[in-house]
């Protein structure tokens, strides 16, 4: 595992560029970017530059609405089971 250590004072753009950087290396399965980020950087922006196979957090768009979409049927498969559960003789 290697850790980047920016500086906190990194722009949006060479933040960007580093996260994408690393997205495109075929030498790197996941990435991880450390939240919550300085307030001058815009989280969402960065987390649209990640590919979202190689997002280790779920944190990109995509991956949001999988885990969200997931998490909603676990749960209505949850409730439809309790619910048979109560009405069975």
């Amino acid at each position: 595992m290697t850790i980047h250590h920016l500086p906190e004072s990194v722009s949006q753009s060479e933040l960007e560029a580093a996260v994408a950087g690393l997205c495109a290396s075929p030498e790197v399965d996941g990435v991880l970017v450390q939240l919550p980020l300085p307030p001058h950087l815009c989280e969402e922006a960065v987390m649209e530059h990640l590919d979202p196979r190689k997002d280790v957090d779920s944190f990109h768009p995509l991956n949001m609405g999988y885990v969200t979409r997931h998490a909603r049927a676990h749960t209505h498969t949850h409730m439809y089971a309790h619910t048979h559960a109560r009405k069975a003789p």
